[in-house]
Order: C-alpha cells, then structure tokens, then sequence
C-alpha cells in the first residue's frame, strides 16, 4: 500500500483522483488522503519507519545452537534463551534430546513448533542440546556452513565437584526416576560418599564431554555461561545475560529489543523475589542446602583418583583451585 502510494504522488495523482501540476503543491483533498493511507497503514505496522526497517531476523543471519549438560545449569540456561526466542517470535527450533521422542519442557527453547529432532531438521537454526558434545556442535555448524551462515553458540559451564554434588542429591531424592545417570532404586539410599561414587561413572562422562566443549571452541562463536558467575548476584546475572544476548543478537537485533529480551529473562534470577516461578523452581531442580553440604564435606573421602580429577578439571575449566574444595553454590 505504501508503494501505491509513493507512486500516485510520483506521477501527481490525488486521493480523489484528480492530477497536480508538476510543481504544485498537494491540495487539501489529496494530503487528507494520503494522511489517510499512511495512518492506516501505520495503526497496522506500528509505524511507517518501523515497517521500512524490518530486515532479516537473527535466525536467518546466524545459526544457534544452546547446550549444556546435566547439572551445569541446563534449566536456567534454557528458561533464559526460551524468554530471548520467544521475545523475538522465533518461528521453530529443534532438541538433541531424544529421536522420536517428544520433548518435555525441559527440553525446548522456543514455545512454538519445537519437536524437532535436530539431526532429522538441521535446517532449523535454534538448536537445543541438552548433552552438549561437539559432534553434535559440529553438525550445527556443518549446516550452517552449508547456508554459509555464522553459528553462534552459548554454552552452560560449571564446577565438576558441585555438578556431581547436586547430581547425588538430586537423584536421592528421586527426581528423574529410572535416569541411566543414577543406580535406581539404590541412589535413594545412598550415603554421600557411596552415591557420589556410584554416579562417577556417568558424570565422569558428562563433564568431560564439558571439558572437550570449553577447550575445543573459540570465543568468537561461543559464549560460555558460568554457573557461578551468573547465580552469584542479581547485579552479576544482569550484567552476564546482557553480554550474553550482545553476543548472540547484536547488532541484528536493536538494543530497544535486547533490553525487552533481558527484562523477560529477569524472572530466571535466582537471587530475586522467591516467589518469582522461575524455572528452576518450577522444575524443582534446586537442592537442599543440608544435602549439598554433607556431601561436599564427604568429597575427601572419595577415591584419591577422583578427588584429583575434580580439582584438575576445575582447573583446565578456568577456576582457582585455590583452597579446594572451595565453597559451593546449589
């Protein structure tokens, strides 16, 4: 419609149909009307402005791909990109989480059409992967290659020692009955010590695979989100959560539209009003403080050879080890 418009003013012709001279000025009847098509136009669109500067979203520029992995913070990470894609009306994503299988809320990031398995659709440029390896990074970006597109990553990084401490508690507790992780129905029995040891073969695993990730991709295309840093103050998750959507949207996405993005994902702060439904809370991922403690205090008492991976691994993660076992955040 505004480019009918445009083109009845070029060759000089009025709303009611009549002709201007090439220098005259628009008569009453012809500005009305033309104030008449640009307003309605606006009321649809917002403004004409708003309607001219529409450009490509940020999905069809990057590919994303969001991962992290069991007790590194998943939940909080995806309830915060969740509230960035669907602020920004992203049409779809796809999940690594199970083939065949439809994902649980746990498991999507965008509220619309995300049942996806990725490695069925790497067409989709938001990609979810809860078990983050870099196989799977790289057929990510393999597809984005293909698009000859950029991929932009974050990726939820956490101590090893107190992803396995709220591992044992999590499951002695019962949540996510039957997990390969855990030895079910034993876990729910366990002593400290005897259920950190039991679930060392699987978290080994898993925090290696986070381990290979932080070591193995560069900072231009990944961001990587502590744990620790982001939980510790509200002031520090606003400041992580905006350098984070700075990273994976600027400058496709104006800051009038980051800061809406960062204003949604605030409900997420751990260290705001509790009776917010974050999604930690909801999913009741959060563990008590007395089951974490007797547990980091039983971490001594654990075969010397997983004690010394623990604090080599923090170390390679970027952490001081200083005065390990160093306090921990639940």
């Amino acid at each position: 419609m505004i480019l009918i418009l445009f083109a009845a003013l070029a060759l000089g012709v009025c709303g009611d149909g009549s002709r201007l001279g090439t220098t005259a000025a628009l008569h009453d009847g012809c500005r009305d009307a033309s104030m008449s098509l640009v307003q309605s136009q606006a009321s649809r669109r917002g403004t004409v402005a708003a309607f001219l500067q529409l450009g490509p979203k940020p999905w069809e520029e990057r590919y994303y791909y969001v991962g992290a992995h069991h007790k590194s913070g998943t939940e909080l990470l995806r309830a915060v990109m969740r509230h960035a894609f669907d602020t920004l009306h992203a049409p779809s994503s796809c999940h690594y989480w199970k083939p065949g299988v439809k994902p649980t809320p746990a498991h999507f990031i965008t509220s619309t059409d995300h049942d996806a398995y990725c490695f069925d659709r790497l067409d989709i440029p938001i990609q979810f992967d809860p078990s983050a390896n870099l196989q799977r990074f790289a057929a990510a970006k393999g597809a984005a290659v293909l698009r000859e597109l950029p991929i932009r990553g974050v990726h939820a990084v956490r101590k090893p020692k107190d992803m396995l401490i709220s591992a044992y508690c999590y499951h002695h507790r019962g949540q996510e009955y039957g997990d390969a992780v855990a030895p079910w129905p034993e876990i729910m029995s366990m002593s400290p010590v005897q259920g950190l040891m039991a679930l060392w073969p699987a978290m080994s695993g898993i925090i290696q695979d986070m381990l290979d990730f932080y070591t193995n991709t560069s900072s231009d295309e990944v961001f990587h989100m502590r744990f620790e840093e982001v939980t510790s103050s509200s002031q520090a998750f606003d400041e992580v959560v905006q350098r984070l959507f700075r990273f994976l949207f600027a400058p496709a996405v104006p800051e009038s539209d980051l800061s809406r993005m960062w204003q949604a994902a605030k409900v997420e702060d751990l260290n705001s009003n509790p009776t917010y439904a974050n999604a930690i809370a909801s999913s009741d991922h959060s563990n008590k403080d007395d089951c974490m403690q007797a547990a980091q205090e039983s971490l001594l008492q654990l075969d010397p050879r997983v004690v010394q991976i623990l604090k080599d691994t923090q170390e390679q993660l970027g952490y001081s080890i200083e005065n390990w076992p160093d306090a921990l955040r639940s």
